[in-house]
């Protein structure tokens, strides 16, 4: 853009602002390799802004499995073992973190529980429990957990589980294709469903997977919703309550959602008797087909006179 003679002076001098800026934020690893550098610890510069890739940007490749097979190429081997040893901490301090509260909640509790402290839901719990270690392999994890008493026995021993399973999952990403990155109808293929059929093989891979791959990778979607929030809470509207523009904005945003699970949902929070009343109040939601300018959101509010 910038070397092409059909380009605007403008615009060139533009594009020279942005290009500098992007070097100076995102300098390669070596000045000459051109290879992506990888930043343990957040690091912020002029204006507010991140120097370099944010780690979780890193991590979160390294547990897609379109993109892993890449990195190796794309960055420095001091960088990439570091990104990989930096995963492999994150795996065994999750699985910690579970098997601490797993002990807090089977320990035996004291009978001190105040008279106006509810009666808990042990059941409930334990539901819950299992839908969030669903798939988990438990007995692999309980033998890498009873090496002993020694804390760094227990470390040691998870962190061997850890990177023998990120090793399988890379070579099975590298060597074997896991995920192309597009399919046969050149779109691209999608991780989180692709580690929701396959998690049952690489649990523990899996458990940080389902934390770094559902980040939003911009804030594009958030900004957005401030857009669609500033046409609804306008100057002719400023009066609205907080819990109102709430609603108005959970509607607009879930509307599809909504559309879909509306019946089922309402049948839960009403008795049999008033379930025929649930498709009644199905018809009074917006139709999904209609435009935007087909409903009033006030976008136009500042045409008028006041």
């Amino acid at each position: 853009m910038i070397e092409c003679d059909d380009t605007d002076p403008s615009v060139k001098s533009l594009a020279k602002v942005l290009l500098t800026d992007f070097d100076n934020r995102y300098a390669p690893a070596c000045s000459d390799s051109g290879k992506v550098k990888y930043h343990r610890e957040d690091t912020i510069g002029k204006y507010n802004r991140y120097i370099g890739i944010h780690q979780y940007f890193f991590v979160a490749s390294f547990l897609d499995p379109r993109v892993a097979p890449l990195l190796s190429d794309m960055m420095t081997p001091d960088d990439y073992n570091m990104l990989k040893s930096d995963v492999i901490d994150f795996m065994v301090a999750k699985l910690k973190a579970r098997s601490d509260n797993l002990f807090n909640e089977n320990a035996p509790k004291e009978k001190s529980a105040p008279a106006t402290q509810p009666p808990q839901n042990n059941s409930k719990r334990s539901q819950l429990k299992d839908k969030m270690f669903r798939g988990l392999n438990t007995k692999s994890l309980d033998a890498a957990t009873a090496t002993g008493n020694d804390p760094n026995d227990n470390d040691t021993a998870l962190r061997a589980v850890c990177e023998s399973e990120l090793d399988r999952y890379l070579h099975d990403a590298i060597n074997k294709g896991a995920c192309a990155m597009y399919d046969e109808n050149d779109a691209f293929n999608d991780p989180l469903k692709w580690w929701k059929e396959n998690g049952a093989k690489y649990p523990y891979v899996a458990n940080i997977a389902r934390k770094y791959l559902a980040i939003p990778a911009t804030s594009a979607p958030s900004e957005r919703v401030w857009s669609r929030l500033a046409r609804i809470l306008s100057l002719r509207r400023a009066c609205l309550s907080d819990d109102l523009v709430g609603r108005m904005m959970y509607v607009k945003e879930n509307l599809l959602f909504l559309r879909k699970h509306y019946c089922s949902l309402r049948k839960k929070e009403m008795s049999k008797d008033l379930h025929h009343l649930v498709d009644l109040e199905f018809n009074y939601l917006i139709a999904t087909d209609e435009c935007d300018e087909d409903i009033d959101v006030g976008e136009n509010d500042h045409l008028l006179d006041f």
